[in-house]
């Protein structure tokens, strides 16, 4: 998932996205599917590629990384 979020904000860019707001920060994964960044709050950044392709993206625009 890191790779094909790595991707979707390169497409957003390069259609001359705006603000982007993910749909959801943290969010257990469920028959419809998983959209939170991370599982559980208390989950490490560091097993969530889907967080570190977030994290990359915002640092490549100087966002606050949290």
């Amino acid at each position: 998932m890191g790779n094909i979020y790595d991707k979707y904000f390169q497409a957003w860019e390069e259609i001359g996205g705006g603000l982007c707001c993910h749909f959801s920060s943290v969010g257990r994964w469920s028959q419809w599917g998983s959209w939170g960044l991370l599982e559980y709050a208390d989950e490490s950044p560091t097993q969530s590629p889907k967080f570190q392709a977030f994290q990359r993206w915002l640092k490549k625009w100087n966002s606050p990384v949290p």
